[in-house]
């Protein structure tokens, strides 16, 4: 062999070992950047995730809102006495009509500043807003027909979002919060709905629905009101 090939055989394996390592794996450079590129893609993943969970509380809040409005003009329109049930324990709420015949509790009857803008009438014969006519086939009219039946349409049971639940209630006729069991708000048909705080939940975000009772509104706050503002109120 000559020395020209003993050169070009020394460089030929100087150029085999250098394509060996860099197979072998990553350098420190690639390896920083893949590192760098992966943590850039798990924070943006975290604060998406934190957005939509923030989104969620936020929506829930607001159709509870909207339910304690839709509560508030069916009570007004129908000049009947209604109330939002809040389920604690299923993290549920829905809408029920309230019978003043049948009930002697004192947290049903409007209070001294409710009567100042009306009082309960007798119900009206006309079936009410939010409400469907059908036939009662057990109920003959003197034509031997069916008399109608009225079928309140009201706010029908509604669910919370999984990882979204109720923290608690407090109204003003409460000396505490509640934060088992079930709560009710009132609405009245002269335009009137109980003081309420309802705390929505969701890991550390807690978010308030505030009722005012003149204005027959949910207001929506994303923190904790201080219940005690219900108690120096009242």
């Amino acid at each position: 062999m000559t020395r020209l090939d003993a050169r070009r055989s020394r460089i030929t394996d100087k150029v085999a070992a250098a394509r060996r390592r860099r197979t072998a794996g990553f350098t420190l450079i690639e390896l920083g950047a893949v590192l760098a590129i992966a943590m850039v893609l798990v924070v943006a993943g975290i604060a998406t995730l934190q957005g939509i969970r923030k989104a969620d509380i936020s929506t829930s809040a607001a159709k509870l809102s909207a339910a304690v409005r839709y509560l508030y003009d069916l009570a007004a329109i129908n000049n009947r006495t209604y109330r939002l049930v809040i389920d604690l324990e299923g993290n549920a709420y829905w809408g029920e009509r309230i019978d003043l015949s049948q009930t002697c509790g004192t947290a049903v009857l409007p209070s001294d500043e409710e009567r100042k803008f009306g009082s309960d009438e007798p119900p009206r014969e006309t079936a009410p807003a939010g409400s469907e006519v059908e036939d009662d086939p057990a109920t003959l009219g003197p034509d031997g027909q069916p008399r109608p039946r009225i079928k309140d349409n009201l706010l029908t049971r509604r669910e919370l979002p999984k990882g979204i639940r109720f923290m608690g209630v407090m109204t003003s006729h409460q000396d505490e919060r509640t934060e088992g069991g079930q709560a009710e708000v009132y609405f009245f048909p002269s335009g009137y709905v109980e003081r309420a705080f309802i705390y929505l939940e969701r890991d550390t975000e807690i978010y308030t629905v505030e009722t005012l009772p003149l204005r027959g509104v949910g207001v929506v706050h994303s923190r904790e009101l201080d219940p005690r503002g219900l108690l120096d109120e009242g």
